[in-house]
């Protein structure tokens, strides 16, 4: 896994990134930090449809506290994915891990410009948000 030069940070893949959302749920569930989730059980194919829904956040660049419950099914479901979302971000940073979307975020945050890097994407890919709002700002000046 490389290590993000002047953060002394590791850049996970999704394995170890799926991994670390079992940990967090295991460990919740182990708690009763549960509103809605109360009845599942810990297993890695849970873990990983969480996991699914967690990205799909991240990668939309959105915040956890910015979250409107009303847009989910219960306010308890929405609570709860928040707390998923801040014990994943909390276990990466105490393990100084950062995944992906972590990585596009820290890049937006830094102010890449586009006189230090050199970055061609092919049309034909299909960008997510936050991947196409770094190259908006840091390329802007380019189009």
């Amino acid at each position: 896994m490389p290590l993000l030069s002047g953060r002394n940070e590791i850049l996970i893949d999704d394995t170890v990134s799926r991994r670390e959302m079992f940990s967090v749920i295991y460990k919740m569930k182990r708690n009763n930090e549960f509103e809605y989730f109360t009845d599942i059980q810990p297993t890695p194919s849970v873990a990983d449809i969480i996991w699914n829904a967690v990205m799909e956040i991240k990668y939309a660049g959105l915040d956890p506290d910015s979250l409107d419950e009303t847009l989910f099914v219960s306010p308890e479901k929405a609570r709860d994915i928040k707390n998923i979302i801040k014990n994943y971000d909390l276990l990466l940073k105490a393990e100084k891990m950062t995944d992906y979307p972590g990585l596009i975020q820290m890049l937006l945050e830094s102010g890449v410009s586009s006189r230090e890097v050199l970055l061609l994407v092919p049309n034909s890919l299909k960008l997510r948000f936050i991947e196409r709002k770094f190259i908006d700002k840091a390329f802007s000046r380019l189009r």
